[in-house]
C-alpha cells in the first residue's frame, strides 16, 4: 500500500528524470532503487512523527495513527526499529546513486535530509 502512495510520486518523479537525462539502463534501475527506499522511509518517518512529532510544527494532530489503531510501522515493529529501518533505507538509497557519481551527491543529500525531517 505505502509504494502507492508517496512513494508511486517519487517513483515516477525518478522514472521522468532519467528519461529526461538518457539515463541508461543501469542508471535507471538505480534510480528506481533509490526512489522506492527514500519514499518507503518516507512513510516510515510520517509514522515516527506522528508518534513523537509536535502538532504545531507539523500542523496536524498528532497521535492519530494509534488513536485510530492505525497498522503503521511503529505499531509493527515499535519506535526504534522504525528509526532503524529509515537509516536502513537511507543507506540503501544513497548507496544506490553510485552509479551516478558526483552527480548523485545532491539526491543523496535529500536523501538524508528526509530521514532527518521533523515536519
Amino acid at each position: 500500500m505505502d509504494e502507492k502512495k508517496t512513494g508511486a510520486l517519487i517513483l515516477a518523479a525518478t522514472r521522468m528524470g532519467c528519461a529526461l537525462a538518457g539515463a541508461d539502463e543501469r542508471q535507471r534501475r538505480a534510480a528506481e532503487h533509490y526512489a522506492r527506499a527514500i519514499g518507503l522511509a518516507f512513510q516510515i518517518v510520517d509514522d515516527i512523527l506522528d508518534v513523537e512529532g509536535d502538532a504545531e510544527t507539523l500542523g496536524k494532530a498528532t497521535g492519530s495513527d494509534a488513536e485510530n489503531q492505525k497498522a503503521t510501522y511503529v505499531s509493527l515493529l515499535g519506535l526504534e526499529p522504525a528509526k532503524k529501518r529509515v537509516k536502513e533505507l537511507t543507506h540503501a538509497a544513497v548507496r544506490a546513486l553510485e552509479p551516478f557519481g558526483e552527480e548523485g551527491i545532491s539526491l543523496a543529500d535529500f536523501a538524508k535530509d528526509l530521514a532527518l525531517r521533523r515536519c
